[in-house]
């Protein structure tokens, strides 16, 4: 991220772990943001030229928002507390494995994003999604009648 802000001259506007303290995050970034609520952090995507992330929200709200962006492993795949799984089932159903980091972060965010691909697949599986739920209902509703 560093490099990238050297070659970008961006800004990192950092988001420390709250759910572990890393010492070096006290230093990190150009701003640390240590509260924040929805609106703000949805703002801050919102808002960004790109954004490097670990979390699942952080990458929704990167693809919802048509952003350039790259998503880390914030725990190694056996550590009870990974959410990777999600992470990497979301990015291989929109056709975005290659937003995993791969080693050369500069090369990888110049990459271009197809949204209008990517908004299909998610067009697919809203309705795949409301499908489901009518039918579950509608059964849940005739089971009980």
């Amino acid at each position: 991220m560093e490099k990238l802000s050297r070659e970008t001259g961006y800004r990192i506007v950092f988001l420390p772990h709250l759910d572990e303290f890393v010492c070096d995050d006290i230093t990190f970034g150009d701003k640390q943001i240590f509260e924040i609520g929805p609106e703000g952090f949805v703002n801050l995507i919102r808002n960004a030229e790109c954004i490097c992330t670990d979390s699942f929200h952080g990458t929704v709200f990167s693809i919802l928002n048509h952003k350039r962006f790259i998503t880390f492993e914030r725990y190694k795949k056996e550590d009870r507390n990974s959410r990777n799984s999600r992470i990497d089932s979301l990015l291989f159903q929109t056709g975005l494995e290659d937003r995993r980091f791969q080693g050369e972060i500069l090369r990888q965010m110049d990459r271009p994003i197809d949204y209008t691909e990517v908004e299909k697949k998610l067009l697919k599986m809203r309705e795949d999604s409301l499908t489901y739920l009518t039918n579950a209902l509608d059964s849940s509703v005739k089971k009980y009648k």
